[in-house]
């Protein structure tokens, strides 16, 4: 689709040092990026308009949150989720940057977590790259059901629009597949 004329776009953020990997607009319309520096731990930054109003890498003992922050993600019960590609797990903070949980898969040597997306009931769904399958959790990372290689074959890029339908992008097909995964 080709923008009208009059149609603009303006820069909300420029980063200097920093390179944005992962992007995410919540409710509220703050911005949520994930970010990446040479020589600094990842971090997430919440912004409101140009204003940073948090920002996060340590856990309070100051341990890095995670190692290679890129999709971001924030549910309806406002966690914030977070993949970790060096760690291979999905990192759950709460709001306020304190870590609750990090999901590792069913087994953790097969597991590789790729886009990441949230629904209205707050469950995480999470695109496994490496054995073809949605991960399902809820708010806590309870697992709770998988969308298996039979449906989907490596999912890249996976999103949950507003009626829960999840749509999910194939790498190798390259299609989009619409899947409706929750019961009326």
């Amino acid at each position: 689709m080709a923008l009208k004329r009059y149609q603009k776009i303006k820069t909300l953020l420029t980063f200097t040092g920093w390179t944005p990997r992962g992007l995410c607009v919540n409710a509220n319309n703050d911005v949520l990026v994930s970010m990446f520096r040479q020589g600094e731990p990842d971090k997430v930054v919440r912004y409101s308009g140009v204003t940073v109003i948090q920002e996060f890498s340590r856990d309070s003992q100051g341990n890095f949150l995670f190692r290679d922050a890129s999709f971001v993600c924030e549910n309806t019960n406002t966690d914030i989720c977070v993949r970790d590609v060096e760690t291979r797990c999905v990192v759950v903070v709460k709001s306020t940057g304190v870590p609750r949980y990090k999901y590792s898969g069913r087994s953790h040597s097969k597991f590789e977590p790729g886009c990441v997306s949230c629904d209205g009931q707050s469950h995480i769904l999470i695109a496994d790259k490496n054995q073809h399958c949605i991960h399902i959790i809820d708010k806590d990372g309870k697992f709770l059901s998988l969308i298996n290689k039979h449906f989907i074959k490596l999912p890249v890029g996976i999103n949950v629009s507003e009626d829960n339908t999840l749509y999910v992008a194939e790498r190798k097909s390259g299609k989009i597949k619409v899947i409706k995964y929750l019961s009326d």
